[in-house]
């Protein structure tokens, strides 16, 4: 196995770092009504006021979509409800 194919395979395996999914959240939440309630392995739960729902889902799928330049497109689902059991 040369260096290269093991530094891809690793990173074929690794998740995105936390930290570029936090940054993410975290510039959203500094401009907009939302707030991050906690983070579960690839999932995001934010509270955000009723009227900013909208605007607030497509800026996250959109810095989502573009956490990582991949050879395929990443795929973001969203669930919308009043708790986590809801949204899924």
């Amino acid at each position: 196995m040369s260096l290269t194919s093991g530094v891809i395979g690793f990173a074929e395996r690794v998740p995105l770092p936390d930290f570029v999914v936090r940054a993410a959240v975290h510039q959203l939440c500094s401009r907009t009504a939302a707030r991050l309630i906690m983070q579960v392995h690839d999932e995001l739960v934010l509270e955000v006021a009723e009227e900013a729902v909208e605007a607030t889902v497509g800026e996250l799928r959109q810095h989502m979509v573009q956490a990582a330049e991949l050879s395929v497109p990443l795929k973001v689902d969203v669930g919308i409800g009043l708790n986590w059991d809801e949204a899924h």
